[in-house]
């Protein structure tokens, strides 16, 4: 370990050792009770850091020490036969298969049993709508001739129009599962895609082996899989994000047409997904590109034609953003988020946004990765990534990835508010990036011996394998907690869950009074749900019913007799009820 990192991180571990942590709050547009001073926040911030950085001693130490016993059984000074061939069937891409198969299977009954196939976030619910219409091949619907009874979540009402407030990358997405009638299923596929593009990541880059962990690492991440079970972009934004991180790791080693082509279809395509994702993941590519044209300014014109199909496929998915623009509002430059108000967000740096507030945000963010990135306990999360980090220079890779985990927080850091929901959900991007540097510090703990002892290769591979048999105890534990440990509906102050049982009825959704209305047999129905300023009691009946408002159920909110008799005109020949959301009392109208 370089020996100025070592201090730098004792001194830093020794000055946070003994100071008082200001408290966390969970606020979600930042609306703190007390915003605390920039030295304080600032010593929070770095215990969180550095709070397991003991063990990163007591690790060294048990390492040499193991080192020291076995050579003095004679272990490392065995003769090494170097004329061994290595085996050609690598056992690591089975594994992968075998984690892939599941991974899915866990996603998917996840999905079906403990998120009961529902949103529960009205996020969920706009991007879900939206799914629906494509599904029936068309962009929007016609505005429903009395809106007010339809208060859908996320649609918005636009020159006789209705669609959703979001962009169409994520929609056009879940669309293909309403085809098949179980749109809950694409989430976990695309969550098990992702974990390829991981797995594919740290085998180019490094070997088969450290793919394998890293997606290990990723399904064993309570992170990962409460944002890999829900209807919102997250985990489709972390999709094409990965495509476009591996093609352009493959462009720059083989220099192929076709990659550049799909970087800039992937980017873009995380352009329509996200827009401000796919602004802040482009800027360390981006930067690498220019730095290889300038440092190869001889042949900036060969360059120049290699990054052309990039650019040129990136601008399309642009202007397909805006053409998505204007076919629903006829106007290029009109941001369709716009019109729903809920682009109000404080953005940047002024009177109303100071530096010591986007600590605070950054500090609640940092809590909440640190206990749910890889659910390890006593503070250990980080310390992979010191191994990393401090135990030899770091290389090209390694330095892109901490990049992209630095404009991904920093981007986000402008934002006023943590905007948690399954844990800090704006820094997801950040995971597969923290996964691998995560991995390949538990690749170099052996370093941290043969710094101290010379070891062979024997031995090398002897503490790899302690390494990592103590990272899947760590996993298990963490598994098991995540599975096994009971709900406590602990998820109200930080809107995280802690188990798969918090994902039932997490964020106040649940089935209840949809189960009751199927076991009453209800059909061809009008349903009336009672008016609540919850968005829940009418976002979630509404999530159920055909987009087109000509399901078998129809479900409208009750504006009074008066009016409701206005819209069972235009449903004749129906049978009219009220319902409660939070009772489940369905009655005759």
């Amino acid at each position: 370990m370089n020996l100025l990192s070592f201090l730098t991180l004792s001194i830093a571990y020794l000055i946070t050792r003994f100071s008082i942590s200001v408290p966390i709050q969970y606020e979600m547009a930042g609306n703190y009770d007390k915003v605390y001073d920039f030295a304080s926040l600032a010593l929070s911030l770095l215990k969180i850091v550095v709070q397991g950085f003991p063990y990163l001693i007591l690790l060294g130490v048990l390492g040499t020490g193991i080192a020291f016993v076995i050579s003095k059984l004679g272990y490392f000074n065995q003769e090494e036969n170097n004329n061994d061939k290595p085996t050609r069937r690598n056992y690591w891409n089975y594994a992968f298969v075998t984690l892939l198969v599941i991974s899915f299977v866990n996603f998917s009954l996840i999905s079906y049993f403990f998120v009961d196939r529902i949103p529960h976030v009205p996020d969920e619910i706009g991007y879900a709508s939206q799914a629906k219409i494509f599904a029936k091949g068309q962009l929007y619907l016609d505005e429903p001739v009395l809106p007010d009874f339809f208060p859908i979540p996320g649609m918005i009402r636009y020159q006789g129009r209705w669609f959703s407030q979001y962009p169409f990358g994520h929609s056009l997405i879940l669309s293909l599962g309403y085809l098949i009638d179980a749109p809950w299923i694409i989430p976990a596929l695309v969550s098990v895609i992702s974990l390829i593009f991981i797995f594919l990541i740290g085998k180019e880059l490094y070997s088969e082996r450290v793919g394998f962990w890293s997606a290990f690492l990723a399904f064993s991440s309570p992170f990962y899989q409460m944002n890999s079970i829900n209807f919102m972009s997250h985990i489709s934004t972390l999709l094409f994000t990965l495509i476009f991180i591996w093609a352009f790791i493959k462009m720059v080693t083989h220099k192929r047409i076709r990659y550049a082509l799909l970087m800039g279809l992937s980017l873009g395509y995380v352009f329509n997904i996200r827009p401000y994702d796919a602004f802040l993941i482009a800027l360390p590519v981006n930067f690498y590109l220019i730095f290889l044209l300038v440092k190869n300014i001889r042949h900036a014109r060969g360059l120049l034609i290699a990054y052309r199909p990039y650019v040129i496929s990136t601008a399309v998915m642009i202007l397909l953003y805006f053409g998505y623009n204007f076919a629903l509002t006829h106007k290029i430059m009109l941001d369709i988020f716009e019109l729903s108000g809920s682009a109000s967000r404080i953005f940047g740096f002024s009177g109303t946004r100071t530096l010591n507030q986007a600590m605070q945000d950054t500090y609640a963010n940092l809590s909440l990765l640190d206990k749910i990135l890889l659910g390890w306990p006593y503070g250990l999360t980080f310390v992979p990534l010191f191994v990393c980090l401090l135990t030899a220079r770091i290389k090209k890779w390694e330095g892109f990835f901490i990049g992209m985990i630095a404009v991904l927080i920093g981007g986000y850091t402008l934002f006023k508010g943590s905007w948690m929901m399954y844990g800090p959900r704006f820094w997801f991007g950040t995971t597969p990036f923290l996964f691998l540097l995560a991995v390949l510090g538990i690749e170099k703990i052996p370093l941290l011996v043969s710094k101290r002892i010379i070891i062979t290769k024997r031995a090398h591979t002897f503490l790899l394998i302690l390494s990592y048999t103590l990272v899947v105890s760590l996993s298990v534990n963490s598994l098991e907690n995540w599975y096994v440990s009971p709900g406590l509906s602990e998820w109200h102050d930080d809107y995280t869950p802690k188990n798969i049982s918090d994902l039932k009825g997490f964020n106040y959704a649940n089935r209840n009074l949809i189960n009751e209305i199927e076991k009453e047999k209800i059909g061809n129905a009008l349903i009336f749900i009672e008016p609540s300023p919850d968005w829940w009691a009418y976002g979630i009946p509404s999530y159920s019913m055909d987009i087109s408002l000509k399901g078998n159920i129809v479900y409208a909110m009750d504006l009074g007799k008066e009016k409701n008799k206005v819209l069972m005109m235009e449903y004749p020949g129906r049978n009219y009820y009220t319902a409660n959301y939070d009772t489940r009392e369905v009655k005759t109208y």
